[in-house]
């Protein structure tokens, strides 16, 4: 039942880095701020704030356990495989760093004039392509299975306190 004055202006606007011609409305009204406090407005953005906190930490949740689930997953089908399989995908795909290094037969590096590396010993080439190899495995192991379980503890670690924080803000 209250009356507040209200007035508009319509100004033309656009010039030279405009691309057109057009009104632009100037207002100024005598209504009160929304924004003062102990206002409706002001207790219902509070609740639509809180609810927004909640909905992102909702989000959250349920991103870091599909990262949990995607991790479980990873290391359920990385512990089915044999060494052997393991250094095929290894070759296959390598570790994330470009094409993996594919030894060559004894033979090859004779031709290459490179066995003079390994001291013109066969069994001495061998025995470093199998350390090689068994470091690919391992380190294969580590990213495929190890790192994703230490992420699966920090990611269970961060739903906890988001929770937390969740049951905070539901509870106020």
């Amino acid at each position: 039942g209250v009356e507040y004055s209200y007035y508009t202006e319509a100004i033309s606007a656009g010039g030279y880095n405009i691309q057109s011609f057009h009104y632009r409305y100037l207002t100024k009204t005598k209504l009160p701020n929304a924004k003062v406090k102990g206002t409706l407005a002001t207790q219902y953005a509070e609740r639509v704030k809180r609810l927004s906190k909640a909905e992102k930490l909702n989000n959250e949740i349920k991103a870091l356990e599909a990262r949990i689930e995607d991790n479980t997953q990873r290391i359920q089908a990385s512990l089915g495989l044999t060494d052997e399989q393991i250094l095929a995908d290894y070759y296959e795909n390598g570790n994330g760093a470009g094409k993996p290094f594919k030894w060559p037969t004894w033979q090859q590096i004779i031709k290459n004039g490179a066995a003079k590396n390994y001291n013109n010993d066969e069994a001495y080439y061998y025995q470093q392509k199998a350390e090689s190899e068994a470091s690919s495995v391992n380190f294969w192991k580590k990213k495929n299975i190890e790192w994703p379980q230490q992420s699966n503890k920090i990611h269970e670690k961060e739903i906890l306190k988001a929770r937390k924080k969740l049951e905070a803000i539901v509870n106020q």
